[in-house]
């Protein structure tokens, strides 16, 4: 099975540009990302958990999940991300349509 591997301190230096401030060309969201994922493959039960809150939250105000979606397939591979986006995607469609039915928007 293949698992996520944090970059080395010494690449993870050399990307950041040693010596330019912390700040990477790409901006922060290439670190956010890569801390996420690390994070996430690291603590897999509560990774999943956190995944699984963070994935229904951005579909719930319209975000775009497939970079979630491929997220998952890259820190926990495919099968457990097919399977826990099986199980995911209905939830949040279910959530989405509960809210907006509370919120009275469908009557």
């Amino acid at each position: 099975a293949w698992h996520f591997r944090a970059p080395s301190s010494a690449s993870s230096a050399s990307s950041l540009g040693a010596g330019g401030g912390g700040r990477s060309e790409g901006g922060g969201a290439e670190v956010a990302a890569s801390t996420l994922g690390v994070w996430l493959a690291e603590h897999r039960v509560a990774g999943t958990g956190v995944y699984a809150g963070l994935f229904v939250a951005l579909f719930m105000v319209l975000v775009p999940t497939t970079p979630m979606e491929l997220l998952a397939g890259y820190v926990f591979g495919f099968r457990w991300a097919f399977a826990l986006l099986l199980a995911l995607q209905p939830l949040a469609h279910s959530a989405t349509f509960l809210a907006a039915r509370r919120a009275g928007l469908l009557r």
